[in-house]
């Protein structure tokens, strides 16, 4: 019975020996890492599945340092619904079809008290192509 180790190909090692899989330890190495990742994402169709498996575990080597140094804030449904249509460039207007007319967007984006329904929040996560998720905490005062 062979093991892991033998079974792995010798691409993968000479990309673990290329750039180790180690946790990602500061600024520099993220650097580092990120322009690994990105040479074997640009591969496209034509990366190895050596090289995927290296590159999976890179990136949630990655993810994990950039999870740990710079946290996602949570934002409220309503502020995450903002954001989102300025970055995209949506305005009022395109989401009428999506949430049911004028009015209903109109309260949603002016009346501090009206939140997301599970209507809404499904419609919304379909139309920008998110998780729902992001739209599920409620909205602060400040917010």
């Amino acid at each position: 019975m062979s093991t892991v180790l033998e079974r792995t190909p010798s691409e993968y090692w000479e990309l673990v020996h290329t750039f180790p899989l180690v946790p990602v330890h500061d600024e520099d190495h993220l650097s580092e890492a990120l322009a690994v990742a990105e040479r074997l994402f640009a591969k496209g169709n034509a990366i190895s599945e050596a090289e995927e498996a290296y590159l999976d575990v890179l990136s949630g080597l990655i993810e994990q340092y950039e999870e740990q140094h710079y946290p996602f804030p949570e934002v409220g449904g309503k502020r995450m619904l903002r954001h989102l249509m300025e970055a995209r460039g949506v305005r009022p207007v395109d989401l009428a079809p999506v949430l049911g007319g004028r009015q209903v967007v109109s309260d949603i984006l002016n009346r501090p008290n009206r939140s997301l329904s599970l209507a809404n929040i499904r419609a919304l996560a379909a139309f920008f192509h998110v998780p729902a998720d992001v739209f599920i905490k409620p909205d602060t005062e400040a917010e």
